[in-house]
């Protein structure tokens, strides 16, 4: 593991995805623990590399103008040795994910505190023409304080025609098997209704134990 990134001390990795590395962080000028999120160095083919990247700075570039309580905070862009990494408020917490794996029983206002709080998130987002398109357990984070964060804008879709470029081809399906709107399997255009689908998948999760669509391959879960 590195031991810095910038000018940031590197204390542990808080977890890693499709979209990057997490690192729990210091940073030494003023003592301030924050979460950095980087590409790792190597390993991507050069087109997959160059998308990842793009998706970085346009999660930085979107998520910095959804001041929201609930979403999870992005400071600034930075560059330094060569990488690329968001500045990202350090949230105490675990993953919704990680709950669900353990089998936590949620409590009916559990349940309506949770989705409230993403819900009212992504409302936010949407009437500044963003749609998150990957609203997952594993974007949700339980904060230890009682609260909810909405994480990882990578594979955000800006409506806004000033701002419509989008990283995916037609026909091309971006989001999480298990969670993917109708409209995101079949690669067309996306609104805010498709992370209502998602969402709504996590509420049956949360209520009933199980997803409400499982299969044994990936193909069969989206037909």
């Amino acid at each position: 593991m590195i031991e810095k990134l910038g000018r940031y001390q590197i204390k542990g990795e808080l977890g890693r995805g499709a979209g990057g590395i997490v690192y729990h962080a210091i940073d030494p000028e003023t003592g301030e623990e924050l979460a950095l999120k980087a590409l790792p160095k190597g390993g991507l083919d050069p087109v997959r590399d160059s998308t990842m990247m793009e998706r970085l700075r346009r999660e930085g570039e979107s998520t910095a103008i959804l001041q929201h309580p609930n979403i999870v905070r992005v400071h600034r862009l930075e560059e330094a040795d060569g990488q690329v990494y968001l500045v990202m408020e350090y949230v105490r917490g675990r993953m919704l994910e990680e709950a669900l794996r353990k089998r936590e029983n949620f409590s009916l206002r559990d349940v309506v505190r949770i989705l409230s709080a993403a819900a009212g998130a992504l409302d936010f987002a949407h009437q500044s023409s963003i749609v998150h398109r990957d609203v997952k357990p594993a974007n949700l984070m339980l904060t230890d304080n009682g609260g909810l964060k909405v994480m990882d804008f990578g594979a955000v879709k800006i409506l806004d025609r000033r701002h419509s470029m989008d990283l995916t081809t037609a026909g091309t399906a971006v989001g999480s098997p298990y969670y993917m709107s109708p409209e995101q399997i079949r690669g067309i255009t996306v609104d805010g209704r498709s992370d209502q689908f998602s969402l709504a998948v996590i509420g049956y999760q949360l209520l009933a134990g199980k997803r409400p669509f499982t299969a044994e391959s990936v193909a069969a879960i989206l037909y």
